[in-house]
């Protein structure tokens, strides 16, 4: 009754979303039969049978998903959520088979950025890179890009070698409104890294340089939520690799944070660049002052118990973990 009452173009964004609505306790094959039930008035429409498919493939009918996905792709041929559950179906059984369906879909529909995205993916996953980011590059030529989409070029655009391509997407998202600008920002400071290290492979150190101070900025520019301290933590780190020990470990210890384990994640992470820079009785003694202040941490005594024994401290080593094993038995 509910599907009836809707508005035809309505009607399909439900029946596309009919799968969803099952929790993953949910019955599968009685879920599939009530989802046939409510579409059959509805054949017509490429979107109860692309809810038909999804729940063909959850109870593993996978001749029956091929088939309605056969149908929708002929009624529909530029239908993009076809196309990716057919790729689901091929992923199965033939994986190389993806990378000539997503090109054959492209050639006829250019601006699905989307799937050019997954395209590109495939071609990283198959050694291609230089035609992965062309992929990437053509993707950004485009305008109105959806933000999911972008997000995911970035992603691939890092792993393919080409960080400035991330970064071009990445500043696009920032224009967005409602978007997790921390979520960007860190993105754009693992981007800058990555074009640093870049510079740093291919012998050019001042550009490294001008990318590691650019990676730092952003990440400093993530003010919250679930990067913050994994953002302070890379900024301490490229600080420190950059000769500035002392600032790095100023920047993690007055870091304020609101809970008990963003400190300890802080703590121990300036004990690890200390000890990276060579002072492993200076990475001790930190973690000894942060343990006699919070002896039931069972993080700090677990880290301070691997410095002893890379120190040679085996006495202490071996009473840290006793202490670890008594404390958390798992």
């Amino acid at each position: 009754r509910y599907l009836a009452a809707l508005p035809t173009d309505e009607r399909a964004k439900a029946l596309l979303l009919l799968p969803q609505r099952f929790p993953p306790q949910a019955d599968p094959k009685q879920a599939r039969q009530l989802v046939d039930a409510v579409t059959q008035p509805y054949l017509t429409q490429p979107e109860a049978l692309l809810a038909r498919a999804q729940m063909a493939m959850r109870v593993g009918d996978l001749a029956a998903a091929r088939q309605e996905i056969r149908e929708v792709r002929r009624l529909q041929p530029e239908s993009e959520p076809a196309l990716l559950l057919d790729a689901q179906l091929i992923a199965q059984q033939n994986p190389p088979a993806l990378i000539p369906l997503f090109a054959d879909f492209l050639s006829r529909y250019p601006n699905a950025a989307t799937i050019r995205v997954l395209y590109a993916q495939q071609l990283l996953a198959a050694g291609r890179l230089p035609e992965a980011r062309a992929e990437i590059e053509q993707v950004l030529a485009q305008t109105g890009v959806a933000p999911e989409p972008l997000f995911a070029a970035a992603a691939v655009a890092v792993q393919a070698q080409a960080p400035q391509l991330a970064i071009q997407a990445l500043n696009r998202l920032l224009t967005v409104d409602a978007i997790d600008t921390a979520l960007i920002q860190y993105n754009l400071g693992l981007a800058f890294e990555a074009q640093a290290d870049l510079d740093r492979a291919q012998a050019s150190g001042a550009v490294g340089n001008t990318a590691e101070a650019e990676a730092i900025m952003h990440y400093l520019q993530v003010r919250g939520g679930d990067y913050f301290v994994p953002a302070r933590l890379r900024a301490a780190s490229l600080m420190a690799r950059r000769g500035n020990l002392s600032d790095a470990r100023t920047l993690l210890q007055t870091t304020s944070v609101a809970s008990a384990a963003a400190r300890t994640e802080l703590v121990i992470g300036e004990a690890t660049l200390v000890n990276e820079s060579g002072d492993r009785k200076g990475a001790l003694q930190l973690l000894e002052r942060a343990v006699s202040k919070d002896p039931k941490n069972v993080a700090l005594r677990y880290e301070l118990g691997m410095t002893a024994e890379r120190l040679g401290n085996m006495a202490l080593f071996e009473r840290s973990m006793r202490t670890v094993i008594k404390q958390d038995p798992k």
